[in-house]
């Protein structure tokens, strides 16, 4: 089976078996500590995902299911390697839901989530959906180990202890980012991508297409707010046409987009709830 209709296969099987140029950079504070490469213990809301640490498995009727989605949309893969992959989507709901449930739990000062909750408290909703963007393109849905916990908000604060790289910063002068990049190959080196952006690189041109692509894109709607907003009606597909749009960032392909859409609708800073996979 082609790549793209596995892909567009396997989602729907989730949904029906689940039941649903440049002016100088200021000085920045003292740099931050290296993050650990460890796998976190605890890695959502203080627990792994119930049905994964504890061995509760997906039961037969959703494996029943979701193999005969998988053979309707035509996988040619072995009766052990659908169950196989019936297992990890099973693991990967559990830990959406986690995700969802525990999502304003998240506080730490180096965390990307707790960063989105800052930005929203204080009214700075372009801030808040900036901050969502950098923490899908690094992962932070996906993250297994500190370094990927923690390389959205490290990309943020320039390495530093606050936030540099702010919406505010960036939109004004988007040089000014290009230049750092460019001079931070090393800094850049050590962030890690959580599983969903494994492929991607660290190296400072990739990232500078990623981030220039939705700078870009925002600017053309107004601001990120407009860009989410801006001339799509409620009444219909929203969720859709939200992600139509995104199609516009480089290397943001079904999953980075799909990623995106969810992390604002968990931060609610969009409404719309996919209808379809």
């Amino acid at each position: 089976m082609p790549t793209n209709r596995r892909h567009a296969s396997r989602k729907r099987v989730a949904r029906v078996a689940a039941g649903q140029r440049g002016r100088a950079v200021k000085a920045c504070p003292a740099p931050m500590p290296l993050p650990r490469d460890e796998p976190r213990s605890n890695p959502i809301c203080g627990q792994e995902p119930t049905g994964v640490a504890d061995g509760v498995d997906a039961g037969e009727d959703f494996y029943r299911r979701a193999d005969h989605i998988l053979r309707q949309q035509g996988a040619v893969e072995s009766l052990e390697e659908r169950r196989e992959f019936t297992g990890l989507l099973w693991r990967m709901i559990l830990r959406r839901e986690n995700f969802k449930r525990c999502f304003k739990s998240f506080t730490a000062h180096d965390d990307i989530v707790a960063l989105i909750h800052d930005a929203i408290r204080a009214g700075g909703l372009d801030e808040a959906v900036w901050r969502c963007f950098l923490a899908v393109h690094f992962g932070r849905l996906s993250a297994e180990n500190d370094r990927q916990f923690r390389s959205a908000a490290r990309f943020l604060f320039a390495f530093h202890n606050a936030p540099f790289w702010t919406w505010k910063r960036v939109s004004k002068n988007p040089r000014a980012l290009h230049d750092w990049l460019m001079q931070h190959g090393d800094d850049l080196a050590t962030l890690r991508y959580g599983n969903h952006r494994k492929r991607r690189s660290p190296r400072p041109k990739p990232i500078w297409l990623v981030i220039e692509s939705f700078v870009s894109l925002a600017t053309k709607y107004g601001s990120p707010m407009k860009l989410i907003s801006d001339g799509l009606d409620s009444g219909l597909d929203a969720f859709n046409a939200f992600y139509r749009r995104l199609k516009q960032i480089y290397d943001f392909g079904r999953l980075g987009r799909f990623d995106l859409l969810v992390l604002l609708l968990d931060a609610r800073l969009i409404t719309a709830e996919p209808k379809s996979c």
